[in-house]
């Protein structure tokens, strides 16, 4: 120890005996965001709700400063593989951005048309994904690919606060469906 205050993170798993040690700001602010940094990095990624019922959006959104919203193509446009294959697009982006502590949902088309049209989703086919804040009632509308460079570029003008935001019609969170959740099976 060299001076005050001293220190060192640990990782859990991690065999080492030197640690990280802390060299930012002194003030009790700088140190509070350091840790919350090495926190969020051993957090699990934030789970991907499928929105069957109106407490699944509200769970996702109104606890967030954002909720991500994908809207997937019909299971008989994608089959289970495909499907499968933007969740896990969905859960690697999720993992990316965890330590923003975002809200995740998806729908398939169709199923969820309030959703869809207040967020203006729908006519220029799927997927489709908006970022929306639920305190303000604004959101932003992917425009690029729905691919790992296209998604990664919107969430990280999200993070950054830029893009280009609309009003939620109604100003409020849309009406919700109750569905049956997808059984992870081909559609018939």
């Amino acid at each position: 120890v060299r001076g005050y205050p001293t220190i060192k993170y640990f990782p859990a798993g991690k065999k080492s005996r030197e640690g990280e040690e802390y060299t930012g700001g002194r003030t009790s602010g700088d140190i509070v965001n350091w840790c919350s940094d090495r926190a969020a990095e051993n957090l699990p990624p934030p789970e991907i709700h499928e929105i069957t019922e109106e407490k699944v959006l509200t769970d996702s959104c109104e606890g967030h400063q954002l909720c991500v919203i994908s809207i997937l193509p019909h299971i008989l446009d994608t089959g289970a593989v495909g499907r499968n294959k933007y969740l896990n697009l969905l859960l690697d982006m999720a993992d990316k951005y965890k330590k923003k502590q975002w809200g995740w949902v998806w729908a398939e088309a169709g199923s969820q048309f309030d959703v869809e049209e207040s967020l203006g989703i729908g006519g220029f086919g799927y997927p489709a994904m908006a970022a929306l804040n639920s305190r303000k009632m604004k959101y932003a509308l992917l425009r690029g690919s729905f691919s790992e460079d296209g998604l990664n570029e919107f969430l990280r003008e999200l993070s950054y606060g830029r893009g280009s935001t609309a009003p939620v019609k109604g100003a409020k969170l849309p009406k919700v469906a109750k569905i049956e959740a997808w059984d992870g099976k081909d559609g018939q």
